[in-house]
């Protein structure tokens, strides 16, 4: 099944598209609005794709990125022992108990920190890819 595209990643692709396509290359050599030069035509064209491309990924990024965070904030309501039967999870409860610790509190703070690692690593994803074209 496929998702559609986030409100985010569309607004995003909109304002690299405005920003991008807000002139047609007429004549060579062509500046694009953001300062890049171009000698022909399709040379703009490429430059165009690429940064609409790279502001729709950097959008998912983010969105992904929120997606951790509000995980994080409630990982109870995430499916993370889909794969783990109540077998295993019994046996871990079990060593765990016998040296005085509860899963729960230390399952719940592992989860969360992975999830904000996760969030944080998304997040410098997003910054690398529009940090190389000046955009915010």
């Amino acid at each position: 099944m496929t998702r559609a595209p986030s409100e985010a990643v569309i607004e995003a692709v909109e304002r690299a598209q405005t920003l991008h396509g807000r002139t047609l290359p007429n004549i060579v050599p062509h500046t694009c609005v953001c300062g890049a030069k171009f000698g022909y035509a399709e040379s703009y064209f490429d430059h165009y794709r690429v940064e609409v491309a790279r502001a729709a990924e950097a959008a998912a990024l983010k969105v992904a990125a929120d997606e951790c965070e509000a995980n994080a904030r409630d990982w109870y309501g995430t499916d993370i022992f889909r794969d783990v039967d109540s077998a295993d999870l019994a046996a871990v409860r079990s060593a765990m108990q016998a040296k005085g610790k509860d899963i729960d509190n230390l399952s719940a703070w592992c989860f969360r920190e992975a999830l904000t690692t996760r969030a944080g690593i998304l997040r410098r994803m997003a910054d690398e890819l529009t940090d190389e074209t000046g955009e915010q």
